[in-house]
């Protein structure tokens, strides 16, 4: 396949914009949850609002290599900073997603 910008081929390309619309869609939204939440005083959609911003977070590592690609011409190194950069955000989203899950009961 050839390549797009630099090292960077069409599926990197396709796959850092989409993580970068990912998180910047997640976090839009869940700000603006989280301002109509304090607005109306409704204590779950805050939590929904901050369980968005966390759930966005997810694809941290995917965007930064996607932009670090475009800037240096190399992947992440040390290469498990991606897997962290991603994964480190799945505690406080399962957290939040618990909370809000729970009460219903």
């Amino acid at each position: 396949m050839a390549n797009f910008i630099g090292n960077l081929s069409l599926t990197g390309f396709l796959d850092g914009i989409t993580a970068t619309g990912i998180i910047l869609s997640c976090v839009i939204f869940g700000l603006f949850s989280f301002y109509k939440a304090k607005k109306l005083e409704a204590k779950l959609l805050s939590w929904a609002g901050l369980n968005m911003v966390f759930v966005g977070c997810l694809w941290l590592g995917p965007a930064t290599d996607f932009f670090h690609m475009i800037i240096t011409g190399k992947n992440l190194s040390p290469l498990y900073l991606y897997s962290w950069l991603s994964y480190i955000w799945i505690l406080p989203a399962v957290l939040t997603g618990y909370y809000i899950g729970a009460q219903n009961f």
